[in-house]
């Protein structure tokens, strides 16, 4: 698979105007840092629930975090029992109390067996701008690269943007890190943890990264299983999918506090 050129920047802003841009000139690959502010208020960001109380976001929504919650449609806010970040990548998973609820439809998220191919189309569903969203993408192939001040180099799959639901494809999806990327069948294949608003695409974690983490925090989650829609989805079918997701409590809400103020002035990643 050929190397990947593109313009980034990561979803991990949590204020209202999006970081800096960084030009990737074509044959230097995604070497240059992506400029991201470092957050200094209490922000949002999007996570998903693998099984009873353990919720998968990005590692930099619960980042220096005083305390962490995540919303669920009928229960409301529960706060953090216990969190672990991956120290290598930008993924990580929250723990709240068992659940004294249970979804209609949905109980968690599955994982796919297999990674995308270049060409699949894939789904992120989430809460970009604090709004319900969803976004139809095609996969194009996977890169290396660093957040500003970070040494760290990232292995990231990187997604075209085809067609949005809540926000176009071309606004800023700050407050979509931690949502899950879904295949076809409702299936994991990634972790949404930023993008390039300029150019549509954004960038994910890949379910093998995930799995491992997981695995080595004795963390458990399952594979493929049958979906909780009953048909494919499709791009006419995508929003509703992303709705009924919403609507369960399987795709919801997190907050991140860091100054103890209240979570009525929230920013966004």
């Amino acid at each position: 698979m050929g190397t990947v050129f593109l313009q980034i920047r990561a979803y991990e802003d949590r204020q209202q105007r999006p970081p800096t841009d960084v030009v990737v000139t074509p044959g230097q690959g995604l070497t240059s840092p992506v400029k991201v502010r470092r957050p200094r208020h209490s922000s949002i960001g999007t996570a998903f629930i693998i099984g009873d109380g353990v919720w998968i976001t990005a590692r930099h929504v619960i980042e220096g975090c005083e305390t962490v919650e995540v919303n669920h449609p009928r229960a409301g806010w529960s706060s953090f029992v216990s969190l672990e970040s991956h120290k290598k990548t930008d993924i990580a998973y929250v723990r709240t109390p068992a659940a004294t609820y249970n979804t209609r439809r949905f109980e968690s998220i599955t994982f796919a067996l297999a990674s995308p191919e270049v060409g699949d189309i894939g789904y992120v569903h989430g809460f970009p701008q604090g709004v319900e969203a969803d976004r139809e993408q095609q996969f194009i192939g996977s890169d290396w690269g660093k957040y500003q001040g970070d040494p760290r180099r990232y292995k990231w799959d990187v997604w075209a943007g085809r067609s949005a639901s809540g926000l176009s494809i071309r606004e800023h999806w700050g407050g979509s890190s931690g949502g899950p990327v879904l295949n076809d069948l409702g299936q994991l294949v990634g972790v949404n943890v930023g993008g390039n608003p300029r150019r549509g695409t954004t960038l994910s974690i890949s379910v093998r990264e995930l799995a491992e983490f997981l695995n080595q925090n004795s963390i458990r989650f399952s594979y493929s299983g049958e979906s909780g829609f009953s048909e494919r989805i499709k791009e006419e079918s995508y929003p509703r999918y992303g709705k009924q997701l919403r609507d369960e409590g399987v795709v919801s809400l997190i907050a991140c506090n860091r100054t103890s103020r209240q979570i009525g002035a929230l920013g966004l990643f």
